[in-house]
């Protein structure tokens, strides 16, 4: 939990970790399967430069393998959240806490 005072300061620094961690990585390795995938590469004075085929077989099994994995850790991550939640002291919970109580003592 973040003092009220600080708020707009974890926002911005959670936002700009989300971006740092999610924007930077996908293109690389998108780029990385994609060039996996290239089947025939142009060569200039001993170096590769651009692909001339790519199997489409392979990119779609990259992609494909790309999501399933999201999805995955993005599972974890939930199943992890959800075990590890705590509910709030809202108003609501208070007053069903103090009518509990007063329900036990009768």
């Amino acid at each position: 939990s973040v003092p009220e005072s600080q708020r707009a300061y974890a926002m911005g620094f959670n936002w700009v970790f989300l971006r740092i961690v999610a924007s930077i990585p996908g293109p690389i390795i998108i780029g990385a399967f994609i060039d996996r995938s290239c089947m025939i590469w142009s060569k200039n004075c001993d170096s590769t430069s651009t692909c001339w085929l790519y199997n489409s077989k392979y990119i779609s099994y990259y992609v494909v393998f790309s999501i399933v994995v999201v999805k995955f850790l993005g599972a974890i991550c939930f199943f992890i959240s959800w075990w590890y939640y705590k509910e709030g002291d809202t108003d609501d919970n208070l007053h069903e806490m103090k009518e509990k109580d007063t329900k036990i003592e009768l």
